[in-house]
């Protein structure tokens, strides 16, 4: 059973500025913790357009529709799409964000390495992949109850083979 009906509206439509905004403002709070400045969000709209010129699958627009109304579940989709759907939309708007993000100056410190002593250092980079395995883990469940499985994605690549046969 899925969480999500498969008609379910997508989060962002071509043209939609508030959506757009909104979405990138949540992507921004997940990734760097702060609000997104009016110069990001107008490049964030700008790539968008530029990029995701189609109109989102099925599986897209149950993912993106979720994450709109229910942003708590952004790292647990973010973390299951990288395994699971590495091609999604929605993890592609995420690492079109951090891209972003990254070359945002007043940010620049955030995307450095730290320095830390070594011991520091690893339980840091343990704690991460802790919380990562765990956020993949809960998320990969999320993710097969929203999109039934691979059942989304054959309709998607059957649908697709449709459209492009002569």
């Amino acid at each position: 059973m899925s969480g999500v009906a498969p008609e379910a509206p997508a989060a962002a439509v071509p043209g939609d500025g508030a959506a757009l905004a909104g979405e990138c403002a949540r992507i921004v709070r997940y990734l760097a913790g702060v609000a997104p400045s009016p110069r990001l969000l107008e490049r964030y709209r700008a790539a968008d357009g530029e990029l995701f010129r189609e109109p989102a699958g099925t599986r897209d627009r149950v993912l993106l529709d979720w994450v709109r109304r229910h942003a708590w579940s952004l790292p647990l989709l973010d973390a299951a799409t990288a395994l699971a759907a590495p091609d999604s939309r929605l993890r592609r708007k995420v690492l079109l964000t951090l891209a972003l993000l990254e070359t945002e100056p007043a940010l620049a410190d955030r995307f450095s390495p730290p320095e830390l002593p070594l011991p520091f250092l690893a339980a840091r980079l343990a704690w991460a992949g802790l919380r990562g395995a765990l956020e993949a883990a809960a998320g990969l469940v999320l993710y097969f109850l929203l999109v039934g499985g691979r059942r989304l994605d054959r309709e998607a690549s059957r649908a697709e083979r449709a459209a492009t046969r002569p």
